[in-house]
């Protein structure tokens, strides 16, 4: 969770909607900000890169410990908008001592190397869905969670809201899940 968190100080939000046109909000879960089920209690990460430098030094990396962290960050080819975000990034990743190679892939190469688990994490947008569910992109088991990401309490939380048919028990339900989500960090 530490090294993830400080992976998530690496961004800054008002240069990422400044590569979108100015268009968007920052994302804290995969429901739009004005849904019911939007975690609003959910304080953003801070973009600080020197407080992530921390964070990784507490998790025992740093290149002046012997132990830098080396990471593969896999990326299909995209819009301009797309890789001025990635370009952010990777430059904020250098400057606190990531030892970060980026790999751009045409879609087909992008898919084949995405399915070899050749890759320590993946730069892509992800939409979600407009009823809400957001259980196929963080349960466990869902095809649409790459990363393979599990926490116990997400899929049961995620697995509750599906059947729960009370809607108003439901983003009770999403909002615990959203708000658990963020605090993992593992998006």
């Amino acid at each position: 969770v530490r090294v993830r968190r400080a992976l998530g100080m690496l961004v800054d939000p008002a240069r990422v909607v400044a590569a979108f046109g100015g268009h968007g909000v920052p994302a804290r879960a995969f429901a739009k900000p004005d849904s019911k089920e939007y975690p609003r209690d959910v304080e953003p990460l801070p973009h600080d890169l020197s407080r992530a430098r921390a964070e990784l030094r507490e998790a025992g990396f740093g290149a002046d410990l012997g132990r830098p962290l080396r990471l593969v960050l896999l990326a299909p080819e995209g819009p301009d908008a797309i890789r001025r975000t990635l370009d952010l990034f990777a430059d904020a990743a250098r400057q606190v001592g990531i030892d970060l190679e980026v790999r751009v892939r045409e879609w087909t190469p992008f898919v084949a190397e995405k399915n070899e688990d050749r890759w320590d994490g993946l730069f892509v947008m992800q939409g979600f869905h407009a009823w809400g569910d957001p259980y196929d992109f963080v349960h466990g088991d869902s095809p649409d969670n790459p990363s393979h990401w599990r926490d116990p309490e997400v899929d049961r939380l995620a697995a509750a809201a599906r059947a729960e048919f009370d809607p108003e028990r439901r983003i009770v339900l999403w909002r615990e899940l959203h708000a658990r989500v963020y605090e993992q960090q593992p998006v």
